[in-house]
């Protein structure tokens, strides 16, 4: 407050396994100083009254949509009933008002569901679409994951693949973060 603070995001872990009181209560104390509340949740589970909660304060949730096939899904979650919970819980936040957007993210070998993917999570109740390219890493298994990094041919297929979405659905779509300016020419 002091520093003049003027947005919190609670991540994780996952935030809502805290519960819907301890949620409220942080909610709460946030709101009454005047700051915005978000939330980063994959919405595997989401407590009872907890979208009435954020549709109240007007809690904003981000979330990650890794594929619009539910056995992708389940296969790179490990998560067999995380794709169902996933859709019911944005279908119920999206009733009650909540903006959830949702981030995909893309590696070459989903690098063609893109497109499938954000229609996918605007049609669920999502009010955006995020497709970011997987960031380079240097730790586990560093040989298999720079096999999944993007080039700049798949980049400007990604970004191709967010405008499509952005003119059929009429929603914001983006990436979270940024690309190199090498990888577009104009």
């Amino acid at each position: 407050i002091r520093n003049e603070v003027f947005h919190v995001t609670l991540s994780g872990g996952e935030p809502m396994l805290l519960g819907t009181k301890k949620l409220e209560r942080i909610i709460y104390k946030y709101c009454t100083v005047n700051m915005h509340v978000s939330f980063n949740s994959s919405l595997s589970i989401m407590p009872d009254g907890i979208a009435d909660i954020f549709s109240e304060y007007g809690v904003k949730v981000l979330t990650s949509i890794l594929s619009y096939d539910s056995e992708q899904f389940s296969r790179i979650t490990n998560n067999l009933s995380g794709y169902n919970c996933l859709i019911k819980n944005v279908e119920k936040l999206s009733k009650r008002n909540v903006r959830v957007a949702s981030n995909m993210v893309v590696t070459k070998n989903s690098i063609k569901d893109v497109y499938r993917t954000g229609l996918f999570s605007i049609d669920i109740g999502c009010s955006s679409f995020n497709a970011t390219r997987i960031s380079p890493s240097s730790e586990i298994d560093a040989e298999h994951h720079k096999k999944m990094v993007l080039d700049n041919t798949d980049i400007l297929s990604m970004l191709e693949q967010l405008l499509c979405i952005k003119e059929e659905k009429k929603v914001s779509v983006g990436t979270l973060n940024a690309l190199p300016y090498c990888a577009v020419s104009n």
